[in-house]
């Protein structure tokens, strides 16, 4: 939560020519609204999830690329784990044989996909988001109008 503070001064009114003056600290206390923390929230979920998948692809391509042993329990677990997110873009390009390893194409193009589709979430959001906050505070300056 955010503190706003503010100096008011008050002169002693028992000494009016020299008197002291009066120093009072203010705080405004205020927050983000319920939207805000949501939009921030949803944000950061999508951002989560972009770098827990961007990992996993990029540790798919470098094994593949390195040769690892397929029959290694790690390997497999990422194998495992990256085939459905690679499956849509399997027909997209070839892949190419890079020495004794091999570079997956189609994985290189579904990290791209992914992380456009979760840019695009994050513009929606914060659009969506940041018409809703205008909306409230509209309502809140015409009602202070009243």
């Amino acid at each position: 939560m955010a503190v706003r503070r503010r100096v008011e001064e008050e002169w002693d009114e028992e000494y009016p020519a020299g008197g002291e003056v009066e120093h009072t600290v203010i705080e405004e206390r205020f927050g983000l609204s319920a939207a805000m923390r949501m939009r921030n929230l949803l944000m950061s979920l999508v951002g989560a999830a972009l770098a827990v998948v961007l990992v996993l692809l990029g540790t798919r391509v470098l094994l593949l690329l390195f040769d690892a042993n397929m029959n290694n329990s790690f390997a497999d677990l990422i194998f495992n784990l990256t085939a459905p997110l690679v499956a849509p873009f399997e027909s997209i390009a070839n892949d190419r044989a890079v020495g004794d390893g091999l570079f997956e194409v189609s994985t290189i193009v579904a990290m791209g996909a992914y992380l456009a589709g979760a840019v695009l979430a994050l513009f929606v959001l914060g659009a969506v988001f940041s018409w809703s906050e205008g909306e409230e505070r509209t309502t809140a300056e015409r009602r202070a109008r009243l």
